[in-house]
This record gives C-alpha cells, sequence and structure tokens, in this order.
C-alpha cells in the first residue's frame, strides 16, 4: 500500500496535512449512509489497511480498533464520521447527501489536502484529488474504507433489534433477494429509503 506522502510527491505536492475520504452504504434499500475521514502521520505503522471490501469482518475490525486506538496515542491522526440518515438520503439523492458528508469532514479535519475514493465534491481552499480506487492505491482512503464500512455494519446490526424480520444484520441494507421479499412482505420500516424501494413494493 502507497504511503499518502509518496503519493503526494509524486505528485509534486508538499502538504502537511492529508485526509483521505470515503464512504460505506450508498447502494443499499436501507440504512444510513457512513463517510469517514482519516488523517495519518508518514509512518504510522498500521500493516494490512486496504479497500474494507477485499478484507474480511475480522480484518476490518482488527484494523478499525487498530485505527481508533492509534488515534487516542498520537495527536496527528483525526478520524472524523459523518451518518446521512436515509429520510435525508430521500431528500438530497444519495450523490448531494454524500457530498455534503464529505464536505463536512473536510471542515472538521481541516487539511491541505483531500483525497477521496472516486469522488469530487466542491471544496474551498482545499486541494482535492479523486482517485479510481483510492481505497487500494493510498492508505489514509483504505483507513477511512475502513472506518465508515465497520461503523455502518455495527449500526445496522444494532439497527436489526429495532426493526426485526427484515434480516439487516444479515444483509447490512443491500437488495438482496431475502431481503427484497421480506420487503414485500412487511412493507418499509423508517429506516428505508423510499427512493430505492419503490419497484420493491
Amino acid at each position: 500500500m502507497q504511503t499518502w506522502w509518496d503519493f503526494l510527491e509524486e505528485q509534486g505536492i508538499d502538504a502537511n496535512v492529508v485526509v483521505g475520504v470515503d464512504e460505506a452504504g450508498r447502494g443499499p434499500l436501507a440504512g444510513p449512509v457512513v463517510v469517514a475521514g482519516v488523517v495519518l502521520p508518514k509512518h504510522h505503522g498500521i500493516e494490512g489497511l486496504n479497500d474494507s471490501k477485499l478484507l474480511t469482518e475480522n480484518q476490518r475490525e482488527q484494523l478499525f480498533e487498530a485505527l481508533i486506538q492509534l488515534e487516542q496515542k498520537n495527536s496527528s491522526v483525526q478520524i472524523a464520521i459523518e451518518i446521512g440518515s436515509a429520510r435525508q438520503i430521500d431528500k438530497l439523492g444519495i450523490l448531494n447527501c454524500t457530498k455534503r458528508l464529505m464536505k463536512r469532514i473536510v471542515k472538521k479535519t481541516q487539511p491541505k489536502v483531500a483525497l477521496l475514493d472516486a469522488v469530487n465534491v466542491d471544496l474551498y481552499n482545499v486541494i482535492q484529488m479523486g482517485l479510481t480506487k483510492g481505497d487500494q492505491r493510498v492508505d489514509c482512503i483504505a483507513a477511512a474504507s475502513i472506518i465508515a464500512k465497520v461503523t455502518r455494519d455495527r449500526m445496522m446490526m444494532d439497527l436489526e433489534q429495532k426493526y426485526p424480520g427484515y434480516g439487516l444484520a444479515e444483509h447490512k441494507g443491500y437488495g438482496t433477494v431475502k431481503h427484497r421479499k421480506n420487503l414485500k412482505e412487511k412493507g418499509l420500516s423508517q429506516i428505508h429509503r423510499k427512493s430505492f424501494c419503490a419497484s420493491f413494493v
């Protein structure tokens, strides 16, 4: 995995504070979209950072805890999380909602450079790069991918208790055959995205 420092040097950019930004949950029929931002030092010492989708659940959990512990020990590490509800997604559209959350992440972390995974957001006074497969190429984006994914998965596990019968803990709100079947039988809950589910109910 390439460090953000190496990547920026290749691009001829000199920056002291860089945030990697990524999201989890743009595609599901239910639940929130979660955006995370992570600022890492050059020598952060965490091995195995990668796109969260390429990691096992156990690997994601271990890396999540390692990142949280690193933030507690190292003042140069920042982790920021923003969450958009199903209602906000229906009101704004998933892309606009996600971009709004990304702007909040950048405002929180106050970086000189924002590295995003294949998304461009209108930012002021910040150098921005949208990188295709950024979560596989740059470690701070990979870290953000892991933070966002684990945070959202844990939320969906909790929502399973509040909205039983949909299988949320199993499919995390994605449009599996079982989920679509349950939607037709039970109808929409408060955490379902109406704009995503119109064809299933």
